[in-house]
């Protein structure tokens, strides 16, 4: 192949003609950003439990809902923290996932979950949505601050 390119003079010429213009229809059509949006698939669960020590929002709350969680399809990684009178769970999802089904399969098994306490607030499901900073402003003054 490369003798037959070395020989004819307008086929080499040819082919590279035609893979700069490829090139430059794929740069053209590639989109570009400076700083692209990322869409993490992760999905946000707090539940509040005024007055409980974080020994029992762990076996109470915690345990509970992680142990429905695991069940989830697509799931990479379960994170949870308990706290005093708090429980924060982290739920990630494979990057491929399509997390309007996700974010309804993980309302659907913590609503499956029985046996939590009465007392406790309804459990905010929320997905992570990254905002971009808009604008910035910067006040100074040698006033007070009123």
């Amino acid at each position: 192949m490369i003798k037959r390119f070395a020989q004819h003079r307008v086929a080499a010429n040819l082919t590279m003609i035609m893979m700069t213009l490829i090139g430059l229809w794929a740069l053209r059509s590639m989109p570009s950003q400076l700083d692209p949006p990322l869409a993490l698939p992760l999905v946000f669960i707090d539940v509040e439990w005024r007055g409980a020590s974080a020994e029992d929002v762990e076996a109470l709350v915690t345990t509970p809902i992680e142990a429905q969680l695991r069940n989830l399809d697509n799931l990479h990684e379960l994170e949870s923290r308990s706290t005093t009178g708090y429980m924060g769970m982290r739920v990630q999802f494979q990057f491929d996932t399509d997390m309007t089904l996700a974010m309804d399969q993980v309302k659907q098994y913590v609503a499956n979950v029985r046996n939590l306490p009465v007392d406790i607030e309804p459990p905010i499901i929320r997905r992570f949505i990254d905002y971009e900073p808009v604008a910035e402003i910067l006040l100074t003054g040698t006033g007070s601050l009123t």
